[in-house]
C-alpha cells in the first residue's frame, strides 16, 4: 500500500534490473522501446495494433510517477555499461555510486518504501578465490543492518545460486 520511495540496485552490473523495476512500477514493458520482437512479424499480429499497443505502454512509462534508482557497482566495464543504458533509458532519475556495496552506507528518502534488488556475483563472475557462503552470509548482515535502519520499509529480493548460500 505504501509507494516505493526509492528502488536500490546494490549490485547493478549494467543495470537490468532496476530498469526492470522502473518499467514493472509504470506498468509498461519490454514493448515500450525502439525494439523489435520476433512477435513483431508474425502474421498473425496487426501492425496497426502492435503500433497502437506500444505507443500505449510507451505513453505509460513515460508519464508514471517513478522512485529514483540508486545503482552501485565497484566493475569499471559494469560501470561504462551503466552510464551508457543510464543515458538512453526514456525516463527517470538515478544516481551511480562506485565501490564495495559492503562499505556503502546508503541514505534513503525519508518516506516510501526500499525496494532492493540484489544479483550477488556467483559462477564466473566470482573471484576465483572468493567463498559463495561467506560472501552471502556478510550481504546478509549488510542487508539486515538496512531493515534495522529503516524497519518496516525494506521489500526486495536476492538472486542467490543454490539453497546453501539461501540459508546464509
Amino acid at each position: 500500500e505504501d509507494p516505493i520511495g526509492v528502488v536500490f540496485n546494490p549490485m547493478a552490473g549494467s543495470g537490468s534490473l532496476g530498469f526492470e523495476a522502473l518499467l514493472v512500477l509504470s506498468g509498461a514493458g519490454p514493448g515500450a522501446f525502439d525494439r523489435e520482437f520476433a512477435c513483431d512479424k508474425f502474421p498473425s499480429v496487426p501492425a496497426a495494433t502492435m503500433g497502437f499497443l506500444r505507443r500505449k505502454i510507451s505513453e505509460r512509462l513515460k508519464t508514471a510517477t517513478l522512485p529514483p534508482v540508486m545503482f552501485n557497482d565497484f566493475n569499471d566495464d559494469a560501470i561504462s555499461a551503466l552510464k551508457e543504458n543510464v543515458a538512453t533509458f526514456p525516463v527517470g532519475q538515478f544516481t551511480i555510486n562506485e565501490g564495495d556495496v559492503l562499505g556503502m552506507r546508503p541514505e534513503f528518502p525519508a518516506e516510501g518504501k526500499i525496494l532492493i534488488l540484489a544479483n550477488p556475483p556467483f559462477g564466473d563472475r566470482l573471484a576465483p578465490d572468493a567463498s559463495i557462503p561467506t560472501l552471502y552470509a556478510k550481504l546478509g548482515k549488510y542487508f539486515n543492518g538496512l531493515a534495522q535502519k529503516y524497519p518496516g520499509r525494506i521489500l526486495g529480493g536476492c538472486l542467490c545460486p543454490d539453497e546453501l548460500t539461501w540459508k546464509k
